[in-house]
Formats: C-alpha cells, sequence, structure tokens
C-alpha cells in the first residue's frame, strides 16, 4: 500500500467517525432530556418528550444513512482495487 493510499483511508475513516458521531451524540443528548422529562414530577411532558423521540428517530435514521453510505463507498472502493489489479495484470502479460 503506497503512503498516499494509506493517507486517503485514513482520511476516509476519520471522516466516517464523524459523520456518525453527530447523531450519535444527539441521540444520547435527547434520550437523556426524555429520560429527565419523563422522571420530572407535576409537569406535563408529554409533547416534549414525543419531540424528543422524534429527533431520536431522525439521528437514528442519519446514522444509519451514514453507515450505508460508507459501506457503498467501501464496495465501490473494493470494486475498483480489483479492477485495478485486473489491469495489472493484463498489462505484464501484454508485456511478456
Amino acid at each position: 500500500m503506497l503512503p498516499t493510499d494509506r493517507t486517503r483511508i485514513d482520511y476516509v475513516c476519520l471522516d466516517f467517525l464523524y459523520e456518525l458521531a453527530e447523531p450519535l451524540t444527539a441521540i444520547t443528548c435527547d434520550a437523556g432530556a426524555a429520560r429527565r422529562l419523563s422522571e420530572s414530577q407535576g409537569f406535563d411532558s408529554r409533547a416534549k418528550i414525543t419531540d424528543s423521540l422524534q429527533h431520536l428517530l431522525t439521528e437514528a435514521t442519519r446514522a444509519n444513512e451514514v453507515i450505508h453510505r460508507f459501506r457503498s463507498f467501501l464496495q465501490k472502493e473494493g470494486k475498483q482495487q480489483l479492477d485495478n489489479i485486473e489491469n495489472n495484470r493484463g498489462r505484464v502479460e501484454l508485456s511478456r
């Protein structure tokens, strides 16, 4: 693996982790808020809990989309790498 390939992989992985961390942090915050609201006494928090739960669903969906995009990227990159290997093998055969 060339250093530039390694650098590219590092950046892709860091970008993936960053993109995934955002919705997961939002999920954690909203879940905590919904729990605190549900435990509060004398406060009608049903609408706020419902809003928090909707936001949880939205962010969980977003996290899932990030994972799907990353998987798709890896599959494309893997296919491209295999295609490059096959092309290189063909060139070696032609040069013999």
